[in-house]
């Protein structure tokens, strides 16, 4: 598969991974991020389907691995004991932790306790694993952003386990396949 906007050859090596590795100049050990991760396989007629935000999370954490000059694989460090914790990106080397959320506007509660969701994971990656990672959440839209930063307790949990919070442009595609997912998605509770 060719990784979109670019010449390099992708290969799906591992669908249980969700992420694709790009067969380009091993030497300069570089991963590109790409549309091809494994949740576009299972593709579903579900409203409520997510694969346009987590097909443009690998923009995100490409964006942070170029901001703070470190590589950034995706998925967590191996050495985790117990169910699988997956990150949506790390640098064992560098000792990064990050996860990516390509949602646009105000969160709503669900998706305030997703972000809770995705610091605990970190803090917990870091404990197990021991010593101090840096921790990143990467947000595609300011408004978005805002549920991790001011004053209500999530900005609290942010800034007392040390996560910072990043925020970056996405491709104008991927901006675009997200707001149009989200005008899907309606999330209301059914009723009884």
């Amino acid at each position: 598969m060719q990784v979109p906007g670019s010449s390099i050859e992708a290969t799906l090596t591992d669908s249980e991974s969700r992420h694709c590795v790009a067969t380009c100049e091993p030497a300069r050990r570089e991963l590109a991020y790409c549309r091809c991760w494994a949740s576009t396989l299972a593709m579903t007629n579900d409203a409520s389907d997510s694969t346009e935000q987590r097909d443009a999370e690998p923009f995100l954490i490409k964006a942070l691995s170029e901001d703070v000059g470190v590589w950034i694989e995706p998925g967590s460090p191996e050495g985790l004991a117990g169910p699988g914790v997956e990150l949506d990106g790390h640098s064992r080397e560098q000792r990064v932790l990050a996860e990516a959320y390509a949602r646009h506007g105000k969160l709503k509660p669900a998706q305030r306790h997703k972000i809770a969701s995705d610091i605990l994971k970190m803090i917990y990656v870091e404990r197990v694993l021991g010593g101090v990672w840096r921790k990143y959440l990467c947000f595609a839209d300011e408004a978005a952003a805002q549920s991790a930063q001011g004053d209500g307790w999530l900005a609290q949990t942010v800034r007392t386990f040390g996560v910072e919070v990043r925020v970056y442009p996405l491709p104008e595609d991927v901006r675009d396949a997200v707001l149009v997912a989200q005008k899907r998605q309606v999330m209301v509770n059914p009723s009884p």
